[in-house]
């Protein structure tokens, strides 16, 4: 079976301003011969995570936005996220952005055609 999509989740918890930067880097990232689309998982943030992401938008990356309402942890976070994609899933975490490393990690992951987990 040839996938054709790389679905990216990407858990976040009280990250209002943090978010953006690694989302960037995912976005900017390419992947030869697959569409890539981003599940963010807001873990039951209560900074304000919750309404800067509903605010997200100038990504070229379709992305979808699934909302805890409370914290249940980032292993949660990842099963739900686990529900929507159609392809491949790496991941990434905004507490601890991946900086230069998220597109040579997407290329891998691409490259493996499987789940390659991404944990700090």
């Amino acid at each position: 079976m040839r996938l054709s999509r790389l679905s990216i989740p990407i858990p976040v918890f009280n990250e209002a301003r943090n978010p953006r930067e690694l989302l960037a880097q995912v976005d900017a990232a390419t992947v030869a011969g697959l569409q890539k689309e981003l599940i963010i998982v807001d873990d039951g943030s209560t900074d304000g995570t919750r309404e800067a992401l509903q605010r997200l938008d100038g990504l070229q990356t379709p992305f979808r936005v699934v909302f805890h309402g409370q914290n249940m942890g980032k292993g949660a976070a990842m099963i739900r996220a686990a529900a929507f994609p159609i392809g491949t899933q790496p991941t990434g975490d905004a507490a601890e952005p991946m900086p230069n490393r998220a597109p040579r990690f997407i290329r891998r992951a691409a490259a493996a055609r499987r789940a390659v987990p991404g944990w700090r």
